[in-house]
């Protein structure tokens, strides 16, 4: 995978990415970024980077697992979970937002919590405190 490259803490594009990219415990983070050289690139800007692996972690104390990042050709981001549920925001989101949303929703009696959550193909969060979803 000659495209495929680690990143830091930060989001810093440093190195091909060799061999690491078939662990499971690592997040993968899709891009449309192009250069003639992409180390030295960055996914995100840092402060957005830090909050998206905040997210994932605070999604992980929930117990929904995000195994990617991925940007979308409409410029929004779509988090993948290991079930292969999506969760849909923009980049300019507030990611505490995005997440109280996300667990008002799948904590509501109605929804059924995380095994309502299974039936879902995608939730999207990007208008404010609108919520739409659309199962399998």
């Amino acid at each position: 995978m000659a495209d495929c490259f680690a990143l830091d803490k930060s989001g810093l594009l440093f190195a091909p990415a060799g061999g690491v990219t078939n662990s499971p415990s690592l997040v993968r983070f899709y891009s449309t970024i192009s250069a003639d050289n992409l180390t030295g690139q960055y996914y995100a800007p840092p402060d957005k980077f830090t909050s998206l692996l905040r997210l994932a972690d605070n999604l992980k104390k929930l117990d929904f697992s995000v195994v990617a990042f991925r940007d979308r050709p409409d410029g929004s981001v779509e988090a993948v979970l290991s079930g292969g549920q999506r969760i849909v925001f923009t980049r300019d989101d507030d990611l505490e937002a995005v997440l109280a949303n996300f667990k008002t929703v799948t904590s509501d009696v109605g929804f059924g919590g995380n095994a309502g959550f299974a039936k879902v193909d995608y939730i999207d969060l990007r208008f404010g405190n609108k919520v739409f979803y659309k199962l399998k």
